[in-house]
């Protein structure tokens, strides 16, 4: 399945700043397995991403679903229409889609194709960063809308979230922090998770992406070890060539340093 999650971030000697970070594992799975799968994407409004966790071939389409919803209207593309609106209407997209499946088993039920969402952007209307969780609810035939109060929130393999919840909170706590100080310990548990390899369908690179107050969104091009031992720029988990291009900034996942400096293309 995966691991994501998406958390307010409280930047070090920055007073009153705060950014939104969107982070996941680039494993996909299913007879097969594929760490190069895109799980961060970006509504087509500038001003919030969105992660899925679950089955890719009912996860992604319903993702697909809600950009082409949101990008075919301009109020919502514009920003005029406020981002907890984009949000309920992703919610009833998801149930209207759910409701047309056909061709079910025996007991009129799409297969349980586990699908969750989490949301994060910065709210005009609410002038804060806000997150929220929508989940298949298979019984209930719907996709029910879950505000998050917290600053961080997990989605990902059933298994692995309790694991990721005690590790956040012990790196919490070994640090003298609370969950208002969190910096990128929710990437870190991540990362670490990512690197343990105790689970077969979270793996690939941590992908990584921000939501700014100015209601911008950026990528970053995570680096990270290839198998031939050279450290290179990885795109949703794809190596990139030593000649390609990228205006992504590049982030070091040790360091955690937003600005690093890319290794020198291999001979």
């Amino acid at each position: 399945m995966t691991l994501a999650a998406v958390f307010i971030r409280r930047v070090p000697n920055r007073q009153n700043r705060d950014e939104l970070v969107v982070v996941a594992d680039t494993t996909l799975t299913g007879g097969q397995r594929f760490d190069q799968g895109t799980k961060i994407l970006q509504l087509p409004r500038g001003d919030a991403l969105f992660c899925f966790a679950g089955l890719t071939y009912y996860a992604y389409p319903l993702a697909m679903q809600l950009a082409s919803a949101i990008g075919s209207y301009n109020r919502s593309v514009e920003q005029r229409h406020p981002l907890r609106r984009v949000v309920q209407h992703a919610s009833r997209i998801f149930a209207q889609s759910f409701k047309l499946i056909h061709h079910t088993p025996s007991d009129g039920l799409p297969v349980d194709m586990p699908a969750s969402f989490l949301f994060g952007g910065f709210s005009w209307h609410d002038n804060d960063f806000k997150i929220w969780k929508i989940a298949m609810d298979r019984q209930g035939r719907r996709f029910p809308l879950e505000d998050i109060n917290r600053r961080y929130a997990f989605i990902g393999t059933a298994e692995a979230l309790p694991e990721a919840e005690e590790r956040l909170a012990a790196m919490l706590n070994a640090r003298g922090k609370t969950e208002q100080d969190l910096d990128m310990e929710p990437f870190e548990v991540i990362r670490d998770i990512i690197r343990a390899g105790k689970y077969d369908d979270i793996g690939g690179v941590p992908q990584i992406a921000k939501v700014f107050r100015y209601m911008t969104t950026h990528f970053y091009a995570t680096l990270w070890p290839c198998p031939d031992g050279r450290t290179r720029p990885h795109a949703f988990g794809r190596p990139l060539h030593g000649w390609e291009k990228t205006s992504w900034t590049m982030f070091d996942p040790d360091t955690l340093h937003f600005n690093a400096v890319r290794p020198p293309d291999p001979a």
